[in-house]
């Protein structure tokens, strides 16, 4: 794609946005040599590989790689490819390992990516320097068990590219320090570019009281329901990131401002008996303000989206245009009783997994905004993303106590926020970093 439609495809205020960046090949294969080999990425959690030569598989864009912990204890991430001809050198999706062999010429490396083998080096290779033929490594830092890695050397520190919106990511991840754990990965594919999702997670509350209506009218309480919708705010942070969340005042007891569906609540009495009993000391750990705040769908740029109360963290990972493949773990804290366990697990399937009933009306969507991208004429004109502007300025901050841009969910200023700075990032020269 030239320079000049490039640099057109966001205008600068993010109000307009060229529907060809959901289908354009050149558009994507670009998105991979910078948004992808530039940001941070999320690959896992700690409690994955808790143990010495534990390993998983994981993505950072459309590449494989092994998440592993090394016998000394640290955590690598090692790009799953050989470096004699490229084969993956590790193919089981978990497992415990001392090494990993590549299957064509046996060139063998350790858990943090080291060369240690290679069949008969004294006849083929008599003088290869194994240290300068290792796995080829990516960064890698932990935020609160969360591991993240990226292949960029002049990125900034994760916590400083996460920013604000670790004040939020604590809500799910660090309430009282007691550590969390993830249970299992679900994965399935979507047939939409990776930015449908992480558009949607966001902050994009717009859609729920008609794409899901009817799930929302089997609520019990259909009013209210939708009353909790409509006074969520919507906060976008520098950097791309962005979320949904309710904003409770002082004073508003642990059972109305619970950090979860309150649907949860009606399969498991023991949900409520949990946060009750452990209601002071969230407070005295987080703070106050925090446990008045209770974020609903949020994400960390690019792809990293967290569903905070159905207790998911899920990534989109590129496929190809037009093709995404979401992984979903659920997220505990680590000594939540089982009850409690299995009512999260079976509230996750029932709205969130792949066959949940938001997942569907939300994948289907997804998918049809994509295919609506393709065709020739529809392609000529951008999408519309100015709710909540006045004129050309963007909104104002309605909430000063709480980090980012806060303002009503009447604002789409969460997806501005997005697609400009992903057009700044895919525009930018590689190895740029961030600012």
């Amino acid at each position: 794609m030239k320079s000049e439609l490039l640099n057109a495809l966001v205008s600068d205020d993010g109000s307009r946005v060229d529907r060809r960046i959901f289908s354009d090949e050149d558009v994507y294969r670009r998105e991979q040599e910078t948004v992808f080999a530039e940001s941070w990425l999320f690959v896992g959690h700690e409690s994955q590989v808790s143990q010495a030569g534990d390993f998983v598989l994981s993505r950072m864009g459309e590449e494989s790689v092994i998440v592993a912990r090394s016998r000394e204890g640290q955590v690598h991430v090692s790009l799953n490819s050989c470096r004699h001809r490229g084969l993956p050198v590790c193919r089981a999706d978990k497992g415990r390992a001392n090494t990993f062999s590549c299957p064509y010429h046996g060139w063998t490396y350790s858990c943090d990516g080291a060369l240690t083998g290679m069949p008969g080096q004294e006849s083929y290779y008599p003088d290869i320097i194994k240290t300068d033929w290792g796995l080829v490594q990516a960064r890698v830092e932990l935020y609160k068990g969360l591991i993240f890695a990226t292949f960029s050397e002049t990125q900034v520190g994760l916590e400083q590219y996460l920013g604000d919106s670790r004040f939020y990511l604590d809500t799910l991840v660090d309430r009282r320090g007691q550590g969390t754990e993830v249970i299992g990965v679900q994965k399935w594919r979507v047939k939409t570019n990776w930015k449908m999702p992480t558009e949607n997670m966001v902050g994009d509350v717009y859609h729920a009281g008609f794409s899901h209506r009817s799930v929302f009218d089997m609520h019990p309480d259909a009013k209210q329901a939708y009353a909790e919708i409509e006074s969520s705010l919507n906060v976008a942070i520098e950097g791309g990131h962005g979320l949904t969340a309710r904003y409770f005042t002082e004073g508003t007891p642990i059972q109305d401002r619970v950090p979860c569906e309150q649907q949860l609540l009606m399969l498991s009495a023991d949900v409520l008996a949990y946060y009750e009993q452990h209601d002071q000391q969230t407070k005295k750990y987080m703070g106050e303000l925090r446990t008045r705040i209770k974020p609903a769908t949020s994400a960390v740029f690019p792809n990293l989206h967290l569903l905070s109360t159905t207790y998911c963290i899920r990534v989109g990972h590129p496929v190809s245009a037009d093709e995404t493949e979401i992984w979903n773990w659920i997220i505990v804290e680590k000594d939540m009783p089982e009850s409690v366990r299995d009512a999260i697990k079976q509230n996750y399937y029932f709205l969130f997994g792949p066959e949940g009933m938001l997942e569907q009306d939300d994948d289907e969507n997804w998918e049809q905004v994509t295919q609506g991208s393709h065709g020739v004429q529809a392609s000529r004109h951008p999408f519309h993303l100015s709710m909540g502007m006045k004129g050309q300025s963007e909104v104002e901050d309605q909430c000063v106590e709480l980090p980012g841009l806060v303002a009503t969910t009447r604002s789409e200023h969460p997806q501005r926020n997005f697609y400009r700075h992903w057009h700044q990032v895919l525009t930018s020269q590689y190895g740029g970093g961030q600012e």
